[in-house]
């Protein structure tokens, strides 16, 4: 079960940078700042969701010496 909510947090984190990366190509071609920083808002959410449940069911690392 811990590894389809870490795919799922990878999912999210990786939809949430598309997200932003959008917003912010937007910024050329879209005059409405308000709806540019609401997408914005919305991909770091996305993205920060993710990387929660990513270092809850992740396997951490530690420097065995």
């Amino acid at each position: 079960m811990s590894g389809v909510v870490f795919m799922l947090g990878r999912a999210l984190q990786v939809l949430g940078f598309i997200y932003v990366a959008m917003a912010f190509l937007s910024f050329f071609g879209v005059p409405d700042m308000a709806k540019m920083m609401k997408d914005t808002v919305i991909g770091l959410l996305e993205f920060y969701a993710g990387y929660f449940l990513v270092m809850k069911t992740g396997e951490r690392v530690e420097d065995k010496k």
